[in-house]
Parts: structure tokens; sequence; C-alpha cells
């Protein structure tokens, strides 16, 4: 038996597949998303991936802590916007 315990799986991911990342994944590993500042860096989010709504990140934003809610970005009913910018917050 080794002495030192398990490390865990480390995942890479491009900004196209983490904008549709699953939980699972998230949570198993130590994920790494390569992408470059231009993505994320804008006064006008129209039209960036990373700042829309995406329902494959639903699940991530399912029994939010209201305090932590409370910091995402949000629709006008107060809802968290199922966004990758919202999940890397």
């Amino acid at each position: 038996m080794h002495p030192f315990p398990p490390l865990p799986s480390v995942e890479v991911l491009s900004i196209q597949e983490a904008l549709v990342v699953s939980r699972p994944t998230v949570a198993g590993n130590a994920t790494i998303i390569v992408s470059t500042m231009q993505a994320f860096r804008v006064d006008d989010t129209e039209g960036r991936k990373v700042y829309e709504q995406s329902g494959a990140l639903m699940d991530h934003f399912t029994a939010l802590d209201p305090a932590l809610a409370s910091q995402l970005a949000c629709y006008e009913n107060g809802q968290p916007v199922q966004s990758f910018a919202n999940l890397l917050k």
C-alpha cells in the first residue's frame, strides 16, 4: 500500500467543452479550463457564449445558497442566469 492517498483526476477542457460541463465532472475532478482572456474581458457581453444562459449548466444552479445566488448575474425574477460566467463565480 502506498503511503500517499491517490490524487483526484484532472480534467482539461476547452472553453467550448466547459460551456456544457456536467456537475459530476466538476465535483469529481480537478478541472482546468483553457481559454483566452478575451472570452471574458468585454464591456458588452451580448453575443459572448460564456455569459449566455445554457440549459446544460442547469444542474449547477439547483439548491444554491441564497447568499451565493445574490452575487450572481440574475434575471428580473431573481433567478440566477445559468451561464458559464456565473458558474465560475
